[in-house]
């Protein structure tokens, strides 16, 4: 059986990563392990108050939050996907969470935004291909968006993953893998 892995977010307490933040995050965070505790302050400002800091198998989650109380250590995305209720029942459902979730991307677009192209629908999870709209009225590639692979939408859990755009395809698979495996 594949082992039970949640994503764990840490909390900022105040506008700014307090020193004990920015030490769990060095210790448990591959990528924010190579900078000294002043530049990790610098990157960490501009931070939403919540950053995802790993994925961890649920055993080293819970130590986590046992031996750091007084952080405040949040988990969610469950790996693989419990698979007791369906949330997105129908393709209508499917394509409005799709729409809702590309308006919020549009807001940086100005004059232009995105449209679904084409949602194709697989056992456990659908999978949403989109295009700017200036791009498909044209159809001429300066109107183009790059860097927009498809989105994933989990049908148990309602969440709405981004793929890359370089190749779509293995993100696709290794989503399955890691949330619905075999």
């Amino acid at each position: 059986m594949k082992q039970i892995t949640f994503n764990l977010y840490l909390q900022f307490k105040e506008e700014f990563a307090t020193d004990k933040e920015i030490q769990f995050i060095k210790e448990n965070n591959d990528y924010f392990q190579q900078f000294n505790e002043q530049q990790l302050k610098s990157i960490l400002y501009p931070y939403k108050p919540v950053i995802l800091v790993n994925r961890f198998e649920e055993d080293k989650c819970r130590k986590l939050i046992q031996n750091n109380s007084q952080l405040l250590i949040i988990l969610n995305d469950r790996s693989p996907t419990l698979k007791n209720k369906v949330v997105i029942a129908d393709d209508l459902i499917a394509k409005e969470t799709f729409n809702s979730y590309l308006s919020e991307m549009s807001k940086s677009l100005n004059d232009d935004f995105y449209t679904i192209v084409y949602i194709k629908d697989m056992n456990n999870f659908c999978i949403c291909y989109f295009r700017n709209n200036k791009y498909l009225i044209s159809s001429d590639d300066s109107d183009q968006i790059f860097g927009n692979g498809p989105l994933i939408l989990n049908k148990y859990s309602g969440k709405i993953y981004e793929t890359g755009s370089a190749n779509p395809k293995k993100d696709i698979e290794e989503f399955e893998k890691l949330y619905f495996p075999h």
